[in-house]
């Protein structure tokens, strides 16, 4: 007999089993772990340094080139290829397999500071990140909405001073990069400092914006001629 036919027969029995297939079915949705942003492995490092004013072939030969070398010698790195363009040269470090990636990452940050006292003096420090397969759940990027009042310089200063701190508490959350120019000025005031000298932000901030007050005179204790 058909086994389709021996179901038909038993209703309750079919039901039964639908019910228990749906309640396991459920159960496994409701415990399988599912994470929205999955760990991947590091694939290489990130390594870019500027050079200001200068060309290509200039950043490619002084830059580049003496950075590659110092990267490539480093125990943990698989490979290294450089882009240069003009007044920025920009090297990827590929990690070896088993290669720990903190680990090599403390040493190339370690070998390309030991490295820029033989590159020209107006060539910056090398900023480095950690960078996963293709990227990938790698970077976060966060926009804050400020009210149209504040300026450029208070945004910048209330980020810097609020907002990235607390970004880099959190587990799991590499180097915060503010895409913004920096203020000229950043005061940092105590305020009960302020109010034992009894002035406010206010007035610091008067002080600041206003004209540079002229220098004093010098005064001198002694003989006019051994006065300067």
């Amino acid at each position: 007999m058909n086994i389709w036919v021996k179901l038909l027969r038993q209703p309750v029995l079919v039901g039964l089993a639908a019910a228990a297939l749906g309640l396991f079915g459920l159960a496994s949705v409701v415990s399988l772990p599912v994470r929205s942003s999955p760990v991947i492995p590091p694939r290489y490092i990130d390594i870019s340094t500027n050079f200001p004013g200068a060309d290509a072939a200039t950043v490619d030969k002084f830059v580049t080139l003496p950075l590659e070398n110092a990267v490539s010698a480093i125990a943990g790195v698989q490979y290294v290829t450089g882009s240069t363009q003009p007044g920025n040269a920009d090297i990827n470090a590929f990690l070896a397999p088993g290669a720990v990636a903190d680990t090599v990452f403390a040493e190339i940050l370690a070998a390309t500071n030991a490295a820029r006292d033989n590159l020209p003096a107006a060539v910056q420090p090398s900023s480095l990140k950690i960078v996963g397969d293709d990227n990938a759940n790698q970077e976060l990027n966060i926009s804050v909405l400020f009210p149209p009042s504040l300026s450029a310089a208070e945004v910048t200063a209330f980020t810097i001073s609020n907002i990235v701190p607390r970004l880099e508490t959190v587990p799991g959350i590499g180097p915060v990069t503010l895409y913004s120019s920096p203020p000229a000025l950043l005061v940092t005031a105590d305020p009960l400092r302020l109010l034992a000298q009894g002035l406010t932000t206010a007035q610091v901030a008067r002080s600041l914006a206003g004209p540079a007050p002229s220098p004093r005179p010098a005064r001198c204790a002694t003989a006019p001629p051994r006065c300067r």
